[in-house]
């Protein structure tokens, strides 16, 4: 073994047989899994996540029977979940083997004498891992979950059906079986069932059909719901929105959602004043972009991207989303111009940090744990629910195309993000000066339009702004010679247009980007390009046709 082995843990530890809690999460350490843990017979806690600890798990673990709390999650543990090991812990009430690199099938039924269960978390790192529930039909399982954590995991592989056993859970808080490739009409009767549930995640998988409204009135708790890549269709169940719900945090993108339940809702009725996240990208939308979204006055993400949004942009809708962080427009047939009422939302960063009560940081609950210069243990808690928002919480995720390519910003990386990209549509007109005063904003994408005019000086202010794509519209006249300004400027492309004159002198972040940031622009002159500027190409006119028909493609 080579850097921190187990003898970086006293072989000592032994020894100290009335130990009831360990934590040693976050560490780095690496090597086996320390064996001397093994005699800890009184151990009710053991945290070893987020380290690089590897190999199979020994067999001296089932000497654990007291052990109430295991986290492994976040390693590199290998071979297959004996289940020797996990069927005589039958003392346990939380145990996450997650993001590990376990593989082969896990039967459920391990768990069928683990009466004190409240949570289980399994979601796999390398999607070699099997569970089947199934092979457990007839089991009675007597625990009754709060936590069910199954991602990634070929989940019923050869049926594809959700869990049977979730027929018997009543108080669920936290379920997530995405990425599982089930199938089926929506699961109603599990938020009919667990009416304490705060987040479902349901994300890629293939489930057919309409998720009805009654969800909203099932679930009053309900804060996150991600029911995104599945093959869902219809009208979007509006109701799921309403003011009479928590929901904090709805994606419904990659389906085949056609409209809306309600185009306009009364404020009276629909006050959605606590939505923070909303994506229905890549959909079959179309009309206007509904103006209630107007209503949801908390909206930090709004991402409607890659349907068939139709008309302008309107004021009703950017007047009232003050604590906008990333707004997505693009790929839509949005025309006109683009609205002056823009400089009224901030585009600070996303604050992420207050949602769901809790933490956003992908630590496990053994942060808090240690808060304090003792450990609390599990049965000083008054519920799983003291957990839930430190532990899984809300890992929110928003997906954004910045710098050329297309990222899922999630966790604490929300903190430092916010965009606004109107790309791919049919706006005219100029770019309002007004745009510059979005002082915070990291992103702005106006590509592919048919925008005129000459570039606004006043992106000169934009001192945040780290990608600026302009490009495959029908701009004019000179690059303002005060963007050299913009230091923080690491994507720049005014490509296809139809700008004239002398580039910006290649200084600070400008003294980076290639000709091919402005190809397609033959009276555009200076370095990087091949030709030189003389007094006639720097006041050569705008060429009258535009430079960017049929150039790329969205």
């Amino acid at each position: 073994m080579n850097g921190l082995s187990n003898s970086s843990i006293s072989p000592y530890i032994g020894a100290l047989s009335s130990l009831k809690a360990i934590s040693l999460a976050h560490g780095s350490l690496n090597g086996t899994f320390p064996k001397d843990l093994c005699s800890l017979k009184k151990l009710q806690e053991l945290d070893l996540s987020d380290n690089l600890f590897e190999g199979i798990l020994p067999t001296c673990l089932n000497n654990l029977t007291s052990l109430r709390l295991f986290d492994i999650s976040r390693n590199r543990f290998v071979g297959n979940i004996s289940s020797y090991l996990i069927a005589s812990l039958t003392s346990l009430e939380y145990i996450d083997l997650s993001y590990n690199q376990f593989e082969g099938l896990f039967q459920f039924n391990i768990f069928a004498n683990h009466s004190k269960l409240k949570a289980i978390l399994l979601a796999s790192e390398n999607n070699k891992l099997e569970i089947e529930t199934e092979i457990s039909a007839g089991w009675d399982f007597s625990f009754q979950l709060m936590i069910l954590v199954l991602s990634n995991c070929n989940l019923n592989k050869l049926v594809g059906n959700i869990p049977k056993l979730l027929l018997d859970q009543r108080e669920l808080e936290i379920i997530d079986l995405s990425h599982n490739n089930l199938n089926g009409s929506f699961p109603i009767w599990l938020i009919e069932n667990n009416t304490r549930l705060r987040k479902l995640n349901l994300q890629n998988n293939s489930f057919m059909g309409y998720p009805p409204s009654l969800i909203a009135n099932e679930s009053h708790l309900l804060q996150d719901l991600d029911l995104s890549f599945n093959d869902f269709s219809g009208k979007v169940p509006t109701k799921l929105i309403a003011s009479r719900t928590n929901l904090l945090s709805l994606k419904l993108c990659n389906n085949q959602f056609t409209g809306f339940e309600l185009q306009a809702a009364p404020s009276k009725e629909f006050g959605w004043s606590k939505m923070r996240f909303l994506d229905i990208s890549n959909n079959k939308l179309s009309g206007m972009i509904p103006r209630w979204i107007g209503n949801m006055t908390s909206l930090q993400s709004l991402v409607v991207s890659n349907n068939s949004f139709e008309g302008q942009i309107p004021c009703g809708l950017l007047n009232f989303l003050e604590e906008i962080g990333i707004m997505d427009l693009s790929k839509n047939s949005l025309s006109g111009t683009i609205p002056h009422c823009f400089h009224n939302m901030s585009f600070r960063k996303l604050h992420v940090y207050d949602f769901l009560h809790g933490s956003y940081n992908d630590y496990t609950i053994h942060r808090f744990l240690q808060v304090g210069s003792t450990f609390q243990m599990l049965s000083e808690w008054n519920s799983v629910r003291d957990y839930i928002d430190i532990e899984y919480g809300q890992q929110v995720a928003v997906e954004f195309v910045t710098k050329y390519r297309s990222n899922s910003y999630h966790g604490d990386i929300l903190n430092y993000m916010s965009g606004l990209d109107l790309s791919c549509n049919k706006l005219t007109g100029r770019i309002p000066q007004e745009l510059g005063e979005l002082s915070s904003i990291l992103a702005l994408n106006l590509s592919y339009n048919q925008l005129t005019g000459s570039i606004p000086q006043t992106f000169s202010n934009l001192t945040n702004l780290e990608s600026l794509d302009l490009s495959h519209n029908k701009l004019s006249g000179k690059i303002p010679s005060e963007l050299i300004d913009l230091y923080s400027l690491e994507v720049f492309t005014v490509a296809y247009n139809n700008l004239s004159g002398k580039l910006p002198e290649m200084k600070a972040q400008f003294g980076t980007f290639e000709k091919s940031c402005y190809e397609g622009k033959p009276f555009l002159c200076g370095e990087p390009l091949d030709n030189n500027c003389t007094r006639e190409d720097e006041s050569h006119p705008s060429p009258t046709k535009s430079s960017n028909a049929s150039e790329g493609q969205c």
